[in-house]
């Protein structure tokens, strides 16, 4: 069976509500057709919003990561083969910055294809291209 969403559910409650007549009550309040479409509706409205707002901010983390790349391929020497670690020494501006971001920002370089990644003896060094 295919996943269902919110949405997926609401459209199949609509679809019953369709065969329904308007002058149909339910509930112990007697919530009449009408508005268990109108809410229904509005339902469907309220997680539009919600996917469409999720979806095209960047987070806190993902801009300061893409900063501190920037920052790495301005200044990263090039032809030379570093470490995490001797990328943050070399770099005055890093000096602040954990090791972990240092390394997602390389992560980054790489899959854009800006920095290659080797292992040697078990580390994990970087050389521009």
């Amino acid at each position: 069976m295919e996943k269902m969403y919110k949405k997926d559910y609401y459209n199949a409650v609509l679809d019953v509500l369709a065969k329904e007549s308007d002058n149909h009550c339910y509930g112990d309040k007697g919530i009449s057709v009408p508005d268990i479409r109108t809410f229904i509706k509005n339902e469907m409205d309220l997680l539009t919003r919600k996917n469409t707002r999720k979806s095209t901010k960047p987070t806190k983390s993902a801009t300061e990561t893409a900063d501190v790349a920037e920052k790495i391929l301005a200044d990263m020497p090039t032809d030379e083969k570093l470490t995490a670690t001797q990328i943050q020494n070399q770099i005055p501006e890093l000096a602040g910055v954990s090791n972990q971001r240092i390394t997602a920002a390389l992560k980054v370089l790489v899959n854009t294809g800006f920095v290659e990644n080797t292992h040697e003896k078990g580390k994990s060094l970087f050389i521009k291209k």
